[in-house]
């Protein structure tokens, strides 16, 4: 991305990106362009994770692609978020509990579709992981 790419999306800023750690050319224009058309429909504001894009400790390759993203959604409704992520294209959708209630998110453009739900029961707990699941 460079910073004229900000143009064209809405609900986050060139500054916003580079405030995560990350560097603005690694991060692909269509993952902020998803999370902002996911942002809309959430109608909710989101915050970017500090090294939650290209940035940061991570074990899927799509974070050093910059095709991923993670980042809250305080006071939003993780159905809602999860089910927006998946309307406009995200493939990986990770939600978080952490031992306090708070919920964040993860979400990436992979060829497959994957889906978990991490919840945490201390600060020091491993996550425990389930599949999440989209039912009609």
């Amino acid at each position: 991305m460079n910073h004229s790419d900000f143009d064209y999306i809405k609900y986050f800023t060139a500054h916003e990106v580079e405030t995560t750690g990350a560097d603005l050319g690694g991060v692909e224009y269509e993952t902020i362009h998803m999370l902002d058309r996911a942002r809309s429909i959430i109608g909710w504001p989101i915050k970017l994770m500090k090294n939650g894009l290209t940035t940061g400790n991570h074990s899927s390759t799509e974070h050093p692609e910059g095709r991923a993203v993670d980042f809250a959604c305080p006071g939003g409704d993780p159905v809602k978020v999860a089910l927006a992520l998946s309307l406009v294209g995200f493939h990986g959708i990770g939600v978080y509990r952490n031992h306090r209630g708070a919920y964040s998110f993860h979400a990436d453009r992979r060829q497959s579709s994957a889906t978990w739900y991490g919840t945490k029961s201390s600060p020091r707990s491993q996550w425990a992981y389930k599949q999440l699941k989209f039912e009609e």
